[in-house]
């Protein structure tokens, strides 16, 4: 958990929430992340059963990107 919480803290990509502050109560941890308006990508999995050609694309290409930053 602690080194997700300082790589987190570094992160500085457009397709990654900024994580703003971390802290820990009792026995939880708490991470204070940005606002992003229109949902996470879970929701919208949820919300639509199929997605079509470019959307695919779009989130694909979304996530590859996020996945190429982190693991530089």
């Amino acid at each position: 958990m602690r080194l997700e919480k300082l790589i987190m803290l570094e992160v500085e990509h457009p397709f990654v929430v900024k994580m703003q502050y971390v802290f820990q109560k009792s026995y939880r941890i708490y991470f204070v992340m940005d606002f992003i308006s229109g949902g996470e990508m879970f929701y919208h999995i949820q919300l639509n059963t199929r997605f079509n050609e470019n959307q695919v694309k779009f989130f694909a290409a979304q996530v590859a990107l996020a996945l190429g930053y982190l693991h530089k």
